[in-house]
């Protein structure tokens, strides 16, 4: 998934930006992205990110036919550069989330509803 800094090639990859407390646990980020996002979490294939705000842990749910996988990645030398200024879930590329995982800001385009 993050072998050797390189990222697996996901469906879809969605980010929540903000910050997240990452005490909570799969149900809890389950809860999180279908009570208040209405994401249907049987949509395998979607990997759905999340920071903290110390911005050295990640941590992802990975949906999967055998169920949803909790990931966690903690990094030591650097800080992901996450999207601060909004709540909202977006959508980002496999080549944005290499970029973040490596301390390198994104550019994202935040669609008004």
């Amino acid at each position: 998934m993050f072998a050797n800094g390189e990222v697996s090639s996901y469906k879809r990859i969605i980010m929540k930006g903000g910050y997240v407390d990452l005490r909570c646990g799969i149900q809890m980020l389950s809860t999180i992205l279908t009570v208040l996002y209405r994401q249907n979490l049987n949509e395998y294939g979607v990997l759905y990110l999340f920071c903290g705000r110390s911005a050295k842990k990640v941590k992802g749910l990975l949906c999967q036919p055998e169920g949803t996988m909790l990931i966690t990645l903690q990094l030591y030398t650097q800080q992901v550069k996450w999207v601060r200024n909004t709540d909202a879930l977006f959508e980002i590329t496999n080549d944005q989330l290499q970029q973040i995982l490596h301390g390198e800001a994104i550019q994202i385009s935040l669609q008004e509803d």
